[in-house]
C-alpha cells in the first residue's frame, strides 16, 4: 500500500473559502428585491411547469384505471374508484388554483407588498 498524504485542504475544506465572499445583504434594498422577484419568477415558471406535466400524467393514469375496470381487465370496488376518482379531481383543481393563484395575487403589487 501506498503512503496516504494528507494536505491541509483536505483536513480543513473551508480553506478553499475566498476572503471576500458576497454578502447579498450589503446590497441596496432595491436590489434585493429585483433579485427576490427573479427568484420567484424563476420557480413559478419551474412550478408552473411541473404542474403542467404531473396533472395530465395523473388524468391519463386515471383514465387508463377505469377504461382497464370497464372492461374487467382489473377490478376494483366502487369505493376505491370513487376516492380515485374524487383525488383526482381535488388534486386538479387545488392545483390549478394554487398556480393561478401564484400567477395572479390578490390586489396590486406595489415595491413587493400586495396592497
Amino acid at each position: 500500500m501506498g503512503k496516504i498524504e494528507w494536505t491541509i485542504e483536505d483536513i480543513n475544506p473551508e480553506s478553499n473559502i475566498p476572503e471576500t465572499m458576497y454578502n447579498p445583504d450589503e446590497d441596496s434594498l432595491s436590489t434585493q428585491k429585483k433579485a427576490r422577484f427573479k427568484q420567484d419568477t424563476e420557480f413559478r415558471k419551474h412550478f408552473s411547469i411541473w404542474v403542467m406535466i404531473i396533472v395530465p400524467v395523473w388524468l391519463v393514469l386515471t383514465l387508463a384505471v377505469l377504461v382497464l375496470t370497464g372492461l374487467e381487465i382489473t377490478i376494483y370496488s366502487e369505493g376505491v374508484l370513487v376516492a380515485l376518482l374524487a383525488t383526482t379531481s381535488a388534486n386538479v383543481l387545488g392545483l390549478a388554483f394554487i398556480v393561478l393563484r401564484g400567477m395572479f395575487p390578490e390586489g396590486n403589487i406595489k415595491d413587493g407588498k400586495n396592497e
